[in-house]
């Protein structure tokens, strides 16, 4: 049990070492391309630009075919909580029209407010393997305080999420692959990520379509697959944005900026 224990905590120290190498992730523009599982079927929105005007009852709005601007009524999309940011002279923004009365805007979408990074902070995880070495009867007290420190080096929040650009580009903030089959002795499991490379909005939906590598038996890369998670909105701020997915409701923050005086 104790030449166990040492040869854990060796693993321990070797992975950490190599978690502070200055091996970087590979780039997505490196990565064969996916194609697309976004597919605008159906989809009523209308893009354009917020005109001089705006109100909180009232968007002003210049079509992208650059035809004349035209007020809508949001009043109604404001009481049902479909206003998402806030919309000011030049943002481009994205709206659903009420079939049923042309001057009334269903939902908005302020697609400048939109863009950005943003992300949350999310806490590696034990592994259960450490959780039944801590249990052990047999493990001595100095034994246990190499494997708690072990941990407490590698139990710090991380920053999850995506960042949306412009042309509808995105790409993933946070940790995305496996670095090596030594990360899997690792005492902690560290939060994973979703590799987003685009976004839509969908009917006043937020589309996020993922994109995930394929690979051989031998680890080389096959390629790559892309699939579609859909969200609403439910709020939409300068430094807040909360998604409802299908299984969960995920808040973000917008990431500060770094490097800059």
């Amino acid at each position: 049990m104790k030449l166990s224990i040492r040869l854990f905590a060796v693993a321990v120290m070797i992975m950490l070492v190599a978690c502070n190498s200055d091996e970087k992730p590979p780039k997505i523009e490196d990565l064969p391309e996916a194609e697309s599982a976004y597919k605008a079927v159906n989809d009523s929105t209308v893009y354009g630009l917020a005109c001089e005007g705006c109100t909180d009852s009232v968007l002003v709005f210049l079509p992208e075919n650059c035809s004349d601007p035209v007020s809508y009524d949001i009043v109604m999309a404001r009481r049902m909580n479909r206003v998402h940011g806030m919309p000011e002279i030049g943002d481009k923004v994205a709206i659903l029209i009420n079939p049923k009365n042309k001057r009334e805007a269903l939902a908005v979408v302020d697609l400048d407010n939109l863009k950005g990074a943003w992300v949350y902070d999310a806490m590696p995880t034990l592994r259960q393997s450490v959780l039944q070495a801590q249990e052990e009867a047999s493990i001595t007290r100095e034994e246990k305080a190499e494997i708690d420190s072990a941990v407490r080096a590698q139990m710090k929040p991380h920053e999850c999420g995506f960042n949306l650009k412009k042309d509808f580009a995105a790409m993933p903030i946070g940790r995305y692959w496996q670095r090596s089959s030594l990360e899997k002795e690792a005492p902690v499991e560290q939060p994973q990520v979703k590799r987003y490379t685009e976004w839509h909005i969908y009917n006043g939906k937020l589309i996020l379509t993922e994109t995930s590598s394929i690979f051989t038996k031998e680890g080389e890369l096959k390629g790559d697959k892309a699939k579609n998670d859909t969200a609403d909105i439910l709020m939409l701020s300068r430094d807040t944005l909360v998604l409802k997915f299908k299984d969960n409701i995920q808040g973000y923050h917008r990431q500060k900026e770094t490097g800059k005086k």
